[in-house]
């Protein structure tokens, strides 16, 4: 009760701060900096449920999120940040079993930071600290202790290596990514070579996560190699990026030892090109031993924000293409293969930047066949973003 009534404190005294809506960079003394950004966004999505979890209904669902970024800088050293959001979710998807499931499990994290002021039938309203660290910052340490995402690995579709923030590609919102409660030490080595230990407790110490990721650079090339453990899993990797004549080429390898089941591995090779006339174009494979079965997909779903690739086939394709029709308008999409079973997900949207600081999109979400993609339902949605 004492949260509650501290974040609903911390609700009235953002909103009702004058200038709450006004964005950029203010010196507040000799030595300290405020830097302030944020973003309102509307979500539109009209699909229908999982067959999986009954009958499949139709539904609408729409998310207003009211999101306002904060960074305070104390001599350019030590930094403290806070993301904090205002969200609405209304629309007869509260009412289905699919939302009560997702909503049921949570992601995995040290401290709960989302609280629920209204929740009703078709309408749920909630704030919360998406992102809250405290960082030191000075050559050649970095110490950040907080909520905050940890980007590892090259993928652009899978991200095996990534242990604490992977990337999901078939999403409305692909950019929202969870975040980690964690301690994060990075150490220069020199120009081009990093050290890097992340350690993201939990309450139970079966779900705890930690990792260790040594950067280097040889011949334009950067590789890392990793190690540590996700849950009771023990895992070891490496990635690697750079370019062959205008050509981006990446990769990375993660093998899981695995507690509860088979050892297995996971690789994912990419390239990224550029063609003069506006269109940029990327492909990746992944290849994946450690395959599940439909039903263990969804008693691992919580697990997809907590890193390691989650999956019901071996062998996947990823495409992606953007195309500049004009400086203020993008058409582009993903198409995702399973090359095992023949299932297919295809994601067009187009994007217009319709003033300086509002961006409009459309797109749809299209899972065809067995396998991987056959899983989800078909979906449309439309988002509008306002950034101040």
């Amino acid at each position: 009760m004492k949260k509650r009534a501290a974040l609903n404190l911390a609700a009235i005294f953002f909103i009702s701060t004058p200038g709450f809506l006004q964005s950029g960079t203010f010196t507040l003394g000799p030595s300290v900096e405020l830097r302030h950004r944020g973003t309102l966004r509307n979500v539109l999505t009209t699909s229908r449920t999982l067959e999986l979890l009954g009958p499949s209904q139709h539904y609408i669902f729409d998310i207003q999120r009211f999101r306002s970024d904060w960074l305070v800088s104390f001599k350019g050293a030590f930094r403290l940040a806070a993301v904090y959001d205002h969200e609405l979710r209304m629309g007869d998807y509260l009412e289905t079993p699919e939302y009560a499931l997702f909503k049921s499990i949570e992601p995995v994290e040290m401290v709960n930071l989302d609280t629920r002021i209204i929740d009703r039938k078709e309408f749920n309203w909630r704030h919360r600290l998406y992102r809250l660290f405290a960082e030191w910052d000075k050559y050649p340490l970095r110490i950040t202790l907080g909520r905050q995402q940890i980007s590892w690995g090259t993928g652009y579709f899978w991200n095996p290596t990534d242990l604490f923030n992977p990337v999901t590609f078939a999403l409305v919102e692909r950019d929202e990514r969870h975040g980690v409660d964690a301690v994060s030490l990075e150490l220069s080595l020199g120009t081009l070579s990093q050290l890097h230990i992340v350690w993201a407790p939990a309450d139970d110490p079966h779900l705890g996560r930690g990792a260790v990721r040594l950067k280097t650079n040889l011949k334009e090339y950067d590789f890392s190699v990793m190690g540590g453990w996700i849950f009771r899993d023990r895992v070891i990797g490496a990635d690697f990026s750079g370019a062959i004549r205008g050509a981006g080429f990446r990769g990375e390898w993660l093998h899981n030892f695995a507690y509860m089941r088979e050892a297995y591995d996971q690789a994912v090779l990419g390239v990224d090109y550029h063609f003069k006339w506006n269109l940029t174009f990327s492909g990746e494979y992944l290849y994946n031993s450690g395959a599940l079965s439909p039903v263990e997909i969804l008693a691992a779903f919580s697990r997809s924000q907590a890193g390691s690739v989650i999956s019901v086939s071996r062998h996947l394709g990823g495409f992606y293409a953007d195309y500049q029709v004009h400086p203020l308008v993008h058409v582009s999409g993903y198409l995702g293969v399973d090359l095992d079973q023949g299932g297919a997900f295809f994601g067009p949207r187009i994007s217009w930047n319709i003033l300086t600081n509002l961006d409009l999109e459309a797109g749809a979400l299209i899972g065809t066949g067995e396998g991987e993609f056959g899983l989800s339902e078909n979906a449309c949605y439309l988002t509008t973003s306002w950034y101040f």
